[in-house]
């Protein structure tokens, strides 16, 4: 991204008709963003079972996805349901590997601080985590617990 681009995207969608443009792209971005998901628990078996080979004697620590978007952003519910089904596959019962569940914590977070930068009516679109955001990643890695 451009340093512009913030400003550049607040500019495009205050363009008349632009929320009919994204609302007439949401059902192919929902089917992408599923493909996407339903990729990721075909891939993720492999991927860990190829880590449990190369280090068999590897302690392995996994984090679940959080959603950087708000639950009160319309797109909340266009990405959830994906993040959800490749926490699914993450959380499989019996694999062998911790779980920080990350997105279960962000989700029952209660403070005010925000968790991430992510802002799409501010155009800032950095999903990663604020300084509140990783202090609570690292408690979920701290209590990060085998699935049964």
């Amino acid at each position: 991204a451009t340093p512009t681009f913030p400003v550049d995207l607040a500019t495009a969608l205050a363009q008349p008709g632009a929320q009919d443009i994204i609302t007439a792209a949401l059902p192919e971005i929902q089917t992408n963003i599923a493909a996407g998901a339903t990729q990721f628990a075909t891939d993720w078996p492999q991927i860990v079972a190829t880590i449990q080979t190369l280090a068999p004697q590897a302690t392995i620590y996994v984090t679940t996805v959080y959603n950087p978007i708000s639950p009160q952003d319309p797109l909340y519910a266009v990405f959830d349901p994906a993040i959800l089904a490749i926490n699914s596959a993450i959380k499989t019962p019996g694999a062998g590997y911790f779980v920080a569940d990350v997105y279960t914590a962000f989700n029952d977070y209660q403070g005010s601080e925000p968790l991430v930068n992510f802002n799409w009516y501010t155009g800032n679109l950095d999903p990663h985590p604020t300084t509140a955001g990783h202090e609570l990643i690292y408690q979920c890695h701290k209590n990060a617990v085998i699935i049964n």
